[in-house]
């Protein structure tokens, strides 16, 4: 669980509790748990906390990247929100190489949000070409809140 508390100075404070253990269940209980795509509540995120896929070799780490932002591109089913953080945020700015496939989506009324605290870190802030600089408070809640939560 997720609760954010606004405090007096404007500040939000956010409390998380870890889920009671779930008892173990087969594969088909469990797809039948989660139900057909138009049975999930919430938004379809994907999270972005890295500017590569995968671990290993960090060059073909970032052609995978850029491939599965392609792919989703194309894909009928596109998702509702996207999240940068950390690295991630890297991919939103003006000299990206994924730029023109993020401003696709953003066209396709994808909602992106791109970590405030990660931009100023790395310096970007100024040079974020696509999304909205955000803050953790809307980054959770986002993710809080979703039905499906995909990180490549």
């Amino acid at each position: 669980d997720i609760q954010a508390d606004r405090q007096a100075d404007g500040t939000y404070q956010i409390h998380l509790w870890k889920a009671k253990v779930a008892p173990a269940v087969t594969g088909q209980e469990a797809l039948a748990a989660c139900g057909s795509e138009s049975q999930q509540k919430g938004p379809f995120v994907v999270v972005f906390s890295e500017d590569r896929m995968g671990r290993g070799n960090d060059e073909l780490g970032w052609v995978l990247i850029r491939a599965f932002i392609h792919t989703l591109c194309q894909q009928e089913l596109k998702p509702d929100a996207m999240i940068f953080y950390n690295t991630g945020a890297r991919l939103t700015v003006k000299d990206s190489e994924v730029l023109d496939d993020l401003k696709m989506l953003a066209g396709d009324g994808v909602e992106m949000l791109v970590c405030g605290t990660c931009t100023n870190y790395f310096d970007i802030s100024k040079d974020v070409a696509v999304g909205t600089i955000s803050n953790m408070y809307d980054i959770a809640s986002l993710m809080s809140r979703a039905g499906r939560l995909v990180s490549p």
